[in-house]
């Protein structure tokens, strides 16, 4: 349960992050904004969205996930609903502020909820169910804000997420707790701290932000061939594939997290790279030869 609630919450943070951009034709048209100046809103959500991740990041060492996600989804909902009545460049850029504030921690303390639920051999398809939630509102999502928008105007459309947002917060008050797993009984208070410093130097950390830094320039490259037509939608289209995409990987992650597996794989990916390269193993003396030089 607590899974499909934080999935929940993934769909609401698309949502709330999304409805700008889909609503930008009337906005424009309605408070007559310039190109400038719906390039500044876009900016302004994420002029704090890093910084508070950092900062509600260790934060959640010490609040309670289920506080932390409630008064987030909160923030979301109040960012929101003023657009229902009032409109105005000044207060739509305060808004956007506000909400890429309350957005930025949102995907890893989502994560940190689910964990607590978890132990480490069985976290990789919650996690994969939770990140499908961008995914899934890319398809779902994104064509009901944009039908709110076509028949109701995107005041209406506001005003829809805001209540969305305060539903999830009144349904994951009621049913949500913290999960049995936290440093008391995973045992981690006795083990050795590891520095910060150390985490994000570590080979882990840094083959996650190259793997990212590629995957967005991949992306980016991908939308200036297509000249950013409609063939451009190719690239974030078939949502239900990527979610199902993430939640196999899941899976098999899972499976190899398992004893012996991940050694197994270990084993077979070294001599496929050995295979591919004319390389066997090495001899007695380290040195590896190719296969020309075999007897």
């Amino acid at each position: 349960m607590h899974v499909g609630l934080v999935f929940l919450f993934m769909l609401v943070n698309y949502a709330d992050k999304a409805v700008v951009g889909l609503s930008s034709v009337p906005i424009m048209r309605d408070l007559g904004l310039s190109n400038t100046q719906f390039g500044t809103l876009g900016s302004a959500f994420f002029l704090l969205f890093s910084l508070s991740g950092i900062v509600v990041g260790f934060a959640a060492n010490h609040v309670r996930t289920k506080v932390l996600m409630l008064g987030m989804a909160l923030v979301w909902a109040l960012a929101l609903f003023p657009m229902i009545w009032v409109s105005s460049f000044a207060l739509l850029l305060a808004s956007r502020v506000i909400l890429g504030a309350a957005e930025g921690p949102s995907f890893p303390v989502a994560l940190h909820a689910v964990y607590k639920w978890f132990s480490d051999s069985k976290r990789a398809l919650p996690t994969s169910v939770v990140a499908c939630g961008a995914a899934v509102g890319t398809g779902v999502i994104a064509p009901v804000i944009t039908w709110i928008i076509s028949h109701y105007g995107w005041h209406a459309a506001f005003g829809t997420l805001g209540a969305t947002g305060l539903a999830w917060a009144a349904l994951w008050f009621l049913c949500a707790e913290d999960g049995p797993i936290d440093r008391t009984t995973s045992g981690l208070e006795t083990s050795e701290r590891v520095p910060y410093r150390r985490l994000l130097v570590s080979r882990t950390a840094l083959g996650v932000f190259m793997a990212g830094q590629l995957l967005d320039e991949r992306v980016a490259h991908g939308r200036r061939r297509c000249r950013m037509d409609h063939r451009a939608a190719i690239l974030d289209a078939n949502p239900a594939r990527a979610g199902s995409r993430l939640v196999v990987a899941g899976v098999d992650a899972s499976r190899t997290v398992q004893p012996g597996v991940a050694r197994r794989v270990g084993i077979a990916v070294r001599r496929h790279g050995r295979h591919r390269f004319g390389l066997h193993a090495p001899p007695r003396d380290g040195r590896a030869q190719s296969i020309s030089d075999r007897p």
